[in-house]
């Protein structure tokens, strides 16, 4: 009943008003960001599984050698689809023990069960694979936000410990984290025609006034 109600958000007409707040994927200056900031972990020989894909505009943005995505969200699979991403349509179709990297990108604190989404990302990375993980920091919010305004739901916080501890429980070593302060990237996304380095510090401007922060860790299974 918990997963149902908690998935009832990301599908259906809920879903495609969800889904519409994001812009194609083919443009996306989001993409360009996700590059930017996990690129040097991704491989151009690297087989690349974003789960919680969205519209797809991060792995279709990452050079590597094979890319593919899996999103709750039957209007957000299907304009990855037509963006040109292969996309399976369950987690029990996705390969286990193959991909070089997966990416979990601002999903985790969306889910019902953590800890256990975890333990299924790790089924799924081969020998010597590796997560990319990125999750919201927003323990330090007090205010309650309106319901009607809370289009994202998310369910959970965390800080860089207990992200650390998470991942440890799920069976994944942290190899590396980086906290970063971040917002409004698609507003921002004139500056990128200054600079790349003016559009970042316009980002991260954002990012401080509104206090969002997000920390993206990069982990390991344990053998």
């Amino acid at each position: 009943m918990v997963r149902k109600r908690a998935v009832a958000h990301y599908t259906g007409e809920a879903g495609r008003r969800y889904a519409a707040q994001f812009n194609d994927p083919r443009t996306d200056i989001v993409g360009r960001c996700f590059v930017d900031k996990v690129g040097a972990w991704i491989a151009a020989d690297d087989k690349v599984l974003e789960f919680g894909c969205g519209k797809g505009r991060n792995v279709l943005a990452t050079p590597c050698r094979e890319k593919a995505g899996y999103d709750i969200n039957e209007h957000s699979r299907r304009a990855a689809a037509e963006a040109g991403l292969h996309v399976y349509d369950s987690p029990d179709h996705i390969p286990r023990g193959y991909w070089d990297v997966v990416v979990c990108h601002h999903v985790l604190e969306h889910v019902s069960a953590p800890a256990a989404t975890l333990e299924l990302l790790r089924s799924f990375l081969a020998p010597g694979g590796r997560l990319i993980l990125t999750v919201p920091v927003e323990g330090h919010l007090r205010s309650l936000r309106p319901a009607e305004e809370d289009i994202d739901r998310h369910l959970y916080c965390w800080n860089p410990t207990t992200i650390r501890n998470l991942l440890d429980v799920a069976g994944f070593r942290l190899r590396n984290i980086t906290v970063r302060w971040a917002a409004c990237e698609n507003r921002a996304e004139p500056f990128t025609r200054v600079s790349w380095r003016v559009f970042k510090a316009a980002v991260w401007t954002a990012g401080t006034i509104l206090r969002r922060c997000e920390m993206t860790c990069i982990a390991e299974p344990l053998k």
